[in-house]
């Protein structure tokens, strides 16, 4: 929990559902709520509290996806201009405060890489990028595993 104000407190709980990631989630605010109160029950430090004086209509569902295990971004077509960054090529959990971060970090090594292209078009260009997900894949492994 952080104290955003006097008045206002963010949260956010994280677990891992053995379910697809496709499958429905709780679709109403007193659905989440509850699913949210029966993760933390019995809870120190006023978690529990804090959620049950939470607006409902103030409560946000939202499923993270592994993608570790796309390895180099192997289901994309290859050969294309396109590639992954930021949180579609890493998503992982809040606890971890990486997120921005890396998704900085894919923005620098990005255009590293693509300011060394021939051109802006065809081979070169697809070969930079490929060479972005190669020098990022590493760490995007490791922070999306210990998200998991």
């Amino acid at each position: 929990m952080y104290q955003m104000s006097p008045t206002e407190t963010y949260w956010f709980i994280i677990f891992n559902n053995k379910g697809s990631i496709d499958g429905d989630g709780p679709r109403s605010g007193a659905a989440m709520r509850k699913q949210a109160l029966e993760k933390v029950r019995g809870w120190a430090h006023g978690i529990e509290q804090a959620v049950q004086a939470t607006d409902e209509n103030r409560i946000v569902f939202s499923r993270i996806g592994e993608s570790w295990r796309l390895r180099n971004l192997g289901t994309l077509p290859r050969g294309e201009l396109i590639t992954l960054a930021g949180d579609a090529a890493h998503p992982m959990t809040p606890n971890l405060g990486q997120g921005g971060c890396c998704a900085m970090e894919d923005a620098v090594v990005l255009a590293k890489a693509v300011a060394g292209a021939q051109s802006f078009s065809g081979a070169s260009l697809a070969a930079r990028l490929r060479l972005y997900e190669s020098a990022r894949w590493k760490r995007w492994f490791k922070l999306t595993v210990r998200a998991s």
